[in-house]
């Protein structure tokens, strides 16, 4: 269980669990090579994000255990047009995402930088 730590609204500290849309059979973006913008919309639900505000005593969590249950947070849907990330309102998860454990793509997934501020860029 993963309790979420800070000082939120005095700051912005916010936990984001990021994951593939796993309810999507084919969830690889629509367009990605070098020096071109990346397309990831899959319908505007690419990325299913769960998305926690810290608090002094921990109280918001995230189950890592099952990535579906967690208590205090929202769920989102980020996606890429042409390079430009939008989050919209989301719901619950209805599946078991990849795991590191279970990657039947046999490829390494990176995001950086870790954690982020404004930018991230993800490399598979």
């Amino acid at each position: 269980m993963a309790r979420v730590y800070g000082d939120y609204p005095n700051y912005s500290e916010t936990a984001f669990f990021l994951q593939t849309n796993c309810e999507i059979p084919d969830f690889i973006p629509e367009k990605y090579s070098p020096s071109n913008p990346l397309d990831w919309n899959l319908g505007s639900s690419a990325i299913r994000v769960y998305k926690v505000n810290g608090t002094n005593n921990g109280a918001n969590t995230f189950d890592l255990s099952v990535w579906k249950t967690g208590n205090g947070g929202t769920w989102e849907n980020w996606y890429i047009d042409n390079r430009t990330l939008t989050e919209t309102r989301g719901s619950q998860i209805d599946c078991y995402p990849l795991s590191v454990k279970d990657n039947t793509l046999n490829s390494t997934i990176k995001i950086d930088p870790n954690p982020f501020k404004d930018v991230f860029y993800i490399e598979v």
